[in-house]
């Protein structure tokens, strides 16, 4: 699609990346569940470098529990497993798209 990914297995690892040099990066794009650290827990943490840094959040579980989770960390996109390209694609575009 043209973008170039920052690819982390770990959240600590993502957000060590990221405090780094956090101007390198455009969004975030991650799990609601992950190892040691929740998605939203991640998102809060690189918010706190970067209030205005658009977030994508993935997930499995319900629509309703997700968005309870996404309203709270204020203006995050919500992506639904399984993703495919397309729906990927949009949720990218939306989120680059919009002024900061």
């Amino acid at each position: 699609m043209g973008y170039q990914a920052t690819s982390r297995t770990c959240p600590q690892e993502v957000l060590d990346r990221f405090k780094k040099d956090p101007g390198a990066f455009d969004l975030l794009l991650i799990d609601l569940t992950m190892p040691a650290m929740t998605g939203e827990r991640l998102a809060r943490k690189v918010r706190t470098i970067h209030q205005d840094l658009p977030v994508i959040i993935c997930t499995g579980y319900g629509e309703q529990m997700a968005q309870q989770k996404l309203d709270r960390l204020g203006g995050a996109q919500l992506l639904l497993k399984p993703v495919d390209l397309r729906d990927l694609a949009s949720g990218l575009r939306r989120v680059v798209a919009r002024p900061a």
